[in-house]
């Protein structure tokens, strides 16, 4: 399923190079680059190594392969193991540390019985899709009814996306005049818009207006260091959380059941756990 990830060390580094040049380039794409174009790995000593890389890889496969047929598990075993790697609700267990509710600006009603912990990045394209797609059937189906109710906080993935952080910042600044949901649409709505500018603030200020808040309580909460508290505080939790990409959910049940959603899913992956839940 689509995630916005981290990147890290050379491909963090090659990601930004290619950003420069409207170039954005796999992990994949990023390491053939570094075997085919760095100083070490030139001529003979290049085609010397990458065989011997396939060499080892074809190795260890034989190796898995023999020790998967000496296990001797009967194939419905083997499947069950397959399926539950890939079913996109996993128990909350596997996280490293849930992250608590009641911290992040709700969307739906106080009173819902199952809760979603959510964290996103503004930036992300993938969580432009499921806000455009599977969460507006979610709203008008669960969170408009006040069966379920959003909490949604920030995991900006700075390292691939330069105004994540602005836009975060500007969505809990929104929050503290009580228009969280109105600035949370509208930057997904014009992600495309706010996303290629050098300086977002001055869209930033637009949807504030659009939002019918204060400007002047807007511009002076953007520099505010009580905002950028709360913003690492998402950070950190989303990092103890074990989180490595956008968006991300958790969902609680009224009997304090949790289960996790990794990804961009369509509304019928989130049914079935809502659904679970309210019968």
């Amino acid at each position: 399923m689509l995630r916005c990830h981290l990147l890290s060390g050379l491909q963090a580094v090659r990601w930004n190079e290619a950003r420069d040049h409207s170039v954005h380039p796999s992990p994949d794409q990023s390491m053939q680059t570094f075997l085919t174009t760095g100083s070490l790995f030139r001529g003979k000593r290049r085609v010397v190594l990458l065989s011997f890389l396939l060499m080892i890889n074809g190795l260890l496969l034989i190796v898995t392969m023999r020790g998967v047929q000496n296990l001797h598990l009967p194939e419905t075993v083997v499947m069950q193991h397959y399926n539950e790697i890939n079913n996109p609700l996993h128990n909350a267990a596997a996280s490293r540390k849930p992250p608590t509710p009641g911290i992040g600006p709700v969307v739906g009603k106080a009173s819902a019985a199952v809760t979603v912990v959510e964290f996103t990045d503004y930036e992300c394209s993938q969580c432009a899709e499921y806000f455009e797609g599977a969460f507006q059937a979610i709203r008008k189906r669960y969170v408009d009814t006040g069966l379920v109710k959003f909490e949604i906080r920030n995991f900006p993935l700075s390292s691939v996306h330069r105004q994540a952080e602005a836009a975060a910042v500007a969505v809990l600044c929104a929050a503290k005049q009580q228009a969280f949901e109105g600035m949370h649409d509208l930057l997904y709505s014009n992600q495309s818009e706010w996303t290629a500018a050098d300086d977002p603030s001055v869209f930033f200020r637009s949807y504030a207006t659009n939002c019918g808040i204060s400007v002047a309580q807007f511009n002076a909460c953007l520099s505010s260091s009580e905002i950028r508290s709360a913003l690492a505080t998402d950070i950190t939790d989303a990092q103890d959380a074990g989180i490595n990409g956008t968006p991300t959910f958790w969902i609680y049940a009224p009997d304090g059941t949790v289960r996790q959603i990794n990804g961009a899913y369509p509304l019928e992956t989130f049914q079935t756990a809502f659904d679970a839940i309210l019968e």
